[in-house]
């Protein structure tokens, strides 16, 4: 099973202390199908909005992106997806 550093506080705050991540944190933050959610970026180090949830696997999210419907070829953890502000 693979597992993804989420923080201890709410599993989103890339500040906090971080821990190992399962499936059950998955569970625990999930975010439906349908739900506008926020990434975050690695390179600006700030969350980007304008994707949508597909679907939810053991790797993390699958996204859609809102501007084309175009869709990420690769699960997102869950500690880099947040539900839109």
């Amino acid at each position: 099973m693979d597992k993804y550093p989420l923080c201890a506080d709410n599993g989103f705050s890339p500040s906090a202390k971080r821990e190992q991540a399962t499936v059950s944190d998955l569970r625990q933050h999930f975010l439906s199908v349908g739900t506008a959610v926020e990434v975050r970026s690695r390179f600006a180090d700030r969350w980007v909005p304008g994707f949508v949830v597909l679907a939810a696997d053991d790797a993390g999210y699958r996204l859609g992106r809102t501007s084309d419907g175009g869709v990420i070829p690769v699960s997102i953890p869950p500690n880099e997806v947040r539900a839109a502000t």
